[in-house]
């Protein structure tokens, strides 16, 4: 009886730390790995850490480009070109564990267009 102890809890480890890694490895950051929304910006300013955070209508959630600010964009400046225009927002799928925390309305930008145009895009060098 003691050694089944021991190989169950040895067992209960095992699947315990293969589903932790599962939970917490990253996202890889591709198209594939993107949903589009299609919506007409209300709204853009700087949030967080130099992020760029766009509201868009009729949407509660925040999307945003992770440090906006130190990859050259300019609040101002998207504000005067993206205001009231209708834009395609691709954001990173999330992850499983991020549908259980505070942050479950938070939207990671990984490409931001205007028409044709690509304003953003972590994705330049797939190109």
């Amino acid at each position: 009886m003691n050694k089944f102890i021991r190989v169950f809890i040895l067992f209960l480890f095992l699947v315990f730390t293969i589903i932790l890694f599962l939970l917490v490895r990253p996202v890889a950051i591709t198209r594939e790995n993107s949903i589009t929304v299609n919506s007409v910006i209300i709204g853009v300013s700087e949030g967080g850490l130099k992020d760029i955070v766009i509201s868009l209508k009729g949407a509660r959630d925040i999307y945003y480009i992770n440090k906006g600010i130190e990859k050259g964009l300019n609040v101002d400046d998207l504000n005067k070109k993206l205001m009231n225009k209708s834009v395609t927002i691709l954001y990173a799928k999330p992850r499983m564990l991020s549908r259980f925390g505070p942050m479950t309305d938070t939207r990671f930008i990984t490409e931001l267009r205007l028409d044709k145009e690509i304003i953003y895009s972590e994705f330049l060098s797939d190109k």
